[in-house]
């Protein structure tokens, strides 16, 4: 039940924070992008700045901040251990915000650019 391609000319561009910040903290993202690459900065590019939940980052002893998984490791390297259930959570809330931008936005999902900075990156 997603609509055709009633804006297939639209794209959308999701930006993830990192650990501790907010999705407010980047929203100045969608005035700076287009000074780098004027394409960025017409009407038809929707960006959206998804807000990561509070959570206790064991890493930090425990202190509450906004995270989108927890952190048990520094550094991080193949021995680490995972925060496995966070992750799909976090994975689950950017599928859900893809598809609200699919169907409320009608962009296609080919027209969706997902990045972000470091644990949202």
């Amino acid at each position: 039940n997603l609509p055709s391609d009633k804006n297939s000319d639209r794209s959308a561009i999701v930006f993830l924070h990192g650990l501790g910040d907010t999705s407010v903290g980047w929203g100045t993202l969608e005035q700076m992008l287009p000074s780098i690459c004027p394409r960025l900065g017409n009407d038809n590019i929707h960006y959206v700045f998804p807000q990561a939940p509070v959570i206790s980052v064991t890493l930090n002893g425990g202190s509450r901040v906004t995270g989108w998984f927890d952190l048990y490791d520094w550094p991080i390297d193949s021995t680490s251990r995972d925060d496995q259930i966070g992750q799909v959570k976090a994975v689950r809330m950017l599928e859900e915000t893809i598809e609200i931008i699919q169907r409320e936005e009608g962009i296609p999902a080919h027209r969706i650019v997902v990045g972000g900075f470091g644990q949202g990156g």
